[in-house]
């Protein structure tokens, strides 16, 4: 047996990584139209898994199994996007009177300020208009 080693030299090892770095990162690229979903897949598969164990455990078959998560799955997040789109519907309605009352509400802290600390409403809302144009 010959027991010689090639030794490669550093630039080499560190050119070779280099290489092999930048591959991985472009096939990843090019590649993220297909990875996303798959990765995807496997995240709610890992989280279905339990379920499915408990229900094959009480004597349900791992075909029906699966397909139970994945029924009672896409209702819950039926549900959860319903539920969330009934708000921002509820919000739009709502945001004509939340502007008025917010504009009321900043009409009396300026007038608090103003008592309190005894400096002008002119003095104010130039400093407001100011501190608006800087962002």
């Amino acid at each position: 047996m010959d027991s010689t080693q090639i030794k490669i030299p550093f630039y080499v090892k560190m050119s070779l990584i280099l290489l092999g770095t930048l591959a991985f990162f472009y096939i990843m690229y090019i590649g993220q139209d297909i990875i996303i979903p798959i990765v995807f897949a496997v995240i709610i598969s890992i989280v279905l898994n339990p379920f499915v164990n408990l229900m094959c455990r009480y004597g349900i078959g791992k075909v029906p199994a699966i397909l139970i998560a994945l029924l009672v799955s896409i209702f819950l997040l039926t549900a959860l996007f319903y539920f969330i789109g009934s708000q921002l519907a509820g919000f739009s309605e709502s945001f004509p009177q939340l502007k008025s009352k917010f504009a009321v509400m900043f009409k009396d802290s300026i007038d608090w300020v103003s008592q309190t600390f005894n400096i002008s409403k002119w003095k104010i809302n130039e400093w407001v208009n100011k501190t608006k144009g800087k962002e």
